[in-house]
């Protein structure tokens, strides 16, 4: 998430963050200077194929989480996750079940002008615009010690078989 202000009045007298483009557009490269998005699909790609499979072992559902805000490029860095054809590309990189989509819909909105119709389309891996899939947000809470449920192992637990 970019923010350019973490101090913005709002309802209630509550404080919330903020993004303005205007006030980024003469800032500086990064340290990493300009980043392509093809850069960034190879390293999602390298990254994916690598972490799918140990999430799939541990029975963990990834979800990814739209640019925040979905705009591109930010001080010569692309940001990939700022479309949903990208979310459908994301999907097909590396079809599975462990693959998701963090579906906010502050960010989609601000992606589409019909939400949701993107919804009831969804995405499947191959499947372009189609039925899907979307992973919501986690929610509840993890099981208390002694309430006789184990809590599901990490992906690093899980690999190496230690908890």
């Amino acid at each position: 998430m970019l923010r350019t202000s973490r101090s913005i009045p709002s309802r209630a007298g509550a404080w919330v963050s903020g993004y303005d483009h205007e006030q980024m557009r003469d800032e500086p490269l990064t340290e990493h200077g300009v980043v392509t998005e093809e850069q960034q699909w190879e390293n999602l790609g390298y990254c994916l194929e690598r972490v799918v499979p140990v999430a799939e072992e541990a029975n963990v559902r990834m979800a990814m989480h739209p640019d925040d805000p979905p705009l591109s490029p930010i001080r010569g860095v692309a940001r990939i996750m700022s479309s949903v054809e990208n979310y459908q590309r994301l999907v097909d990189l590396v079809p599975s079940p462990a693959n998701g989509i963090a579906l906010c819909q502050g960010n989609f909105t601000l992606m589409v002008d019909d939400l949701p119709s993107v919804i009831r389309r969804g995405t499947r891996p191959g499947s372009g615009p189609g039925r899907g899939r979307p992973t919501g947000s986690v929610s509840g809470r993890p099981p208390r010690r002694g309430s006789g449920r184990r809590r599901q192992p990490t992906a690093v637990e899980a690999r190496t078989g230690k908890r």
